[in-house]
């Protein structure tokens, strides 16, 4: 890096900057930097990349800039009411944005007394360039923003379009982590229920991964998934009898549990029931802790990286990252190998 500066004619730090790209670096010294760095050949030592990059770490980093989590909802309140789980992703975003030297706040858009032009200039007013959007319980929400003016990562499948980066939980491979748990335990009738909005909403990926492990158990071990738009005591009886499932896999864990002791189920005794969305790792309820925390910093790295390239706009092609599940053992699975 010295012998780079000493042929420049500049100082080793500002080497240092321009191979990092960083912006208070002019774009024509990048450019010589990068030219002299290709003419000799130079390859960063990464013990050396390790051991700066540790020591910056042991200071707070100056602050940079403000990020927007956008919330399709009239007001703050409304979407921190929504779900605990999305309060995890919104604590997992703030506090690596804060690491890193940013800040985050939470904007709601749906106020009907701001325009889009309104909006937009709201953000660009407090110099936001980057946006994270908010995860939501519909299948078909939509944001009106003027995209061009801003970075934007999407927290899972929130917006019906457009489209943008985002980060995701790992569906389909955690209903396959859940169907093999729960299969090692001796259990051989697992049944689905979902919301018909949720499913929608994941894309049927559970549903489709359920599908795929049925397809690997005898025919008669094999259970239709119960998917409706409002699954009330009747119809989850209806089921229940007909299909006669020794565990029911669900992502409400509260809901079913009230629905299977509406018809004088007792968990785990006469069936045992597994949620897709454990709210921690140690919740009573067996299943799939989706790591919303890992989430939200997920999506803040990625936005920092857009802002950083200064890519704005709906891309082309989107890139999804997926953020696998942890596996949890609760109460409300037993052992049927040991009942």
């Amino acid at each position: 890096m010295r012998d780079i500066a000493d042929a420049l004619g500049i100082h080793s730090s500002t080497v240092s900057l321009a191979l990092k790209d960083d912006p208070r670096i002019t774009k024509q010294t990048k450019e010589k930097v990068l030219a002299e760095a290709k003419r000799q050949q130079y390859t960063a030592n990464p013990l050396v990349s390790a051991l700066m990059s540790h020591r910056a770490m042991r200071t707070p980093p100056p602050y940079r800039m403000e990020f927007a989590f956008v919330c399709a909802t009239e007001s703050k309140e409304e979407w921190l009411a929504t779900s605990t789980a999305y309060h995890n992703m919104l604590r997992g975003a703030t506090d690596r944005a804060i690491e890193l030297g940013y800040k985050l706040n939470l904007y709601p858009r749906q106020n009907s007394k701001l325009s889009t032009q309104r909006f937009s200039n709201i953000l660009k007013a407090r110099n936001i360039h980057g946006i994270i959007i908010a995860p939501m319980h519909n299948s078909d929400t939509r944001i009106s923003i003027n995209w061009d003016q801003f970075s934007v990562i999407e927290l899972g499948y929130t917006l019906q379009e457009p489209v943008f980066h985002r980060v995701v939980h790992d569906y389909f491979h955690s209903m396959i982590t859940v169907m093999k748990e729960v299969k090692a335990r001796g259990f051989k009738r697992i049944g689905l229920i979902l919301n018909e909005n949720v499913d929608t909403k994941v894309h049927h990926l559970w549903k489709a991964a359920y599908i795929e492990e049925q397809s690997r158990s005898p025919e008669a071990d094999r259970i239709t998934p119960l998917i409706h738009a409002k699954i009330d005591a009747e119809l989850f009886h209806t089921w229940f009898i007909e299909k006669k499932p020794d565990v029911v896999v669900c992502i409400d864990f509260n809901g079913t549990m009230k629905l299977a002791q509406s018809i004088g189920l007792e968990v785990p005794r006469d069936v045992s029931v597994v949620s897709l969305g454990c709210y921690t790792p140690t919740d009573p309820s067996a299943g799939i802790y989706q790591d919303y925390e890992l989430m939200g910093s997920s999506a803040v790295d990625q936005l920092i990286s857009l802002v950083l390239r200064n890519d704005r706009n709906i891309p082309k092609r989107n890139l999804s990252i997926q953020v696998g599940g942890i596996w949890v053992d609760g109460p409300s699975l037993g052992d049927k190998r040991t009942s």
